[in-house]
């Protein structure tokens, strides 16, 4: 689901506006996974080879949830 989307589903359910923003970064960890899969299986990649892709795609994500957390 879009991060955006997410935003506004969990504002619209009363959720405060930090834990909000912060299902929206997960959801867009999750795309950056989907995406990196996606990628990969257009390249013809082994099964384990899109994984690991995906992985190291939403560690990119990751990275900026830790970031997020350590800078505020």
């Amino acid at each position: 689901m879009p991060p955006l989307v997410l935003l506004l589903v969990f504002r619209a359910a009363g959720s405060a506006p930090g834990t909000a923003v912060v299902a929206a970064l997960w959801g867009a960890v999750v795309d950056l996974f989907l995406f990196g899969y996606a990628a990969a299986s257009r390249g013809r990649l082994p099964v384990a080879e899109r994984v690991a892709y995906a992985l190291v795609t939403a560690l990119f994500g990751i990275a900026i949830v830790v970031l997020k957390a350590v800078l505020h």
